[in-house]
């Protein structure tokens, strides 16, 4: 199925409509005009991996179980993802960092320190907040494309 032009963002996509198809997790998607072609593909593949993976992850234990998946461009060159799910309760911080609240101990936490490493390589910015009063966790991050294509010349 194509969802937009990039068949790794396509194919990243499809796994997770699957994967909340058969949770019954409600998967919008708004990527049609989604034009990340400046970014590496094993970049686009842990970022966007890992945000979904997330998501779904934290949609699962919620009984209204939703997520909202987006790319877009604005003014031709600054792209924004927007990845935005349900949510039982309030993520835990320490030190301004994102602490897993997986109950098992291990290697937690790695998802999201290899999509901060990806957002930062393309000097973009992240914001990852939650919304006490719907109970939802939104991930935005914003890069601009223009600064990616200038620093490939």
């Amino acid at each position: 199925i194509d969802y937009c032009n990039n068949p790794t963002v396509n194919l990243i996509t499809h796994r997770y409509y699957e994967i909340c198809k058969k949770n019954n997790i409600n998967f919008t998607i708004s990527i049609k005009n989604a034009n990340i072609d400046f970014i590496k593909e094993h970049d686009i593949t842990a970022l966007l991996d890992n945000l979904l993976e997330n998501a779904v992850e934290s949609a699962l234990m919620t009984n209204e179980k939703f997520i909202d998946f987006s790319i877009s461009t604005r003014n031709s060159n600054f792209v924004i993802i927007k990845i935005s799910n349900s949510c039982y309760r309030k993520p835990k911080y320490i030190n301004n960092i994102l602490v897993s609240s997986k109950s098992t101990p291990g290697m937690h936490g790695i998802g999201t320190r290899s999509i901060k490493r990806v957002v930062a390589k393309y000097n973009g910015n992240l914001e990852m907040k939650f919304d006490s009063n719907t109970n939802t966790f939104t991930s935005t991050i914003g890069i601009n494309s223009n600064i990616q294509n200038s620093n490939q010349t």
